[in-house]
């Protein structure tokens, strides 16, 4: 937040940019929540696919690199 602030005076921020970053960044609590809403959905996925011995990845723009990696 306070590089917001020092972005904004500087002018480095635009007002409306700097009024979208505060709004996101006060709305970071119920996104987390939301994750960890999640949490016990993708422990489900997890132990299903926990022995699997095939797999693709797919990806592309900046995740095509991570589907390349090896695991």
């Amino acid at each position: 937040m306070m590089a917001f602030e020092i972005g904004h005076i500087k002018g480095i921020i635009s007002d409306s940019a700097y009024k979208d970053l505060i709004i996101e960044l006060v709305s970071i609590p119920g996104k987390i929540e939301k994750a960890l809403k999640v949490n016990e959905k993708a422990l489900q996925l997890a132990e299903f696919f926990q022995n699997t011995h095939n797999a693709l990845y797919l990806g592309r723009g900046y995740l095509f690199p991570v589907a390349l990696e090896e695991l």
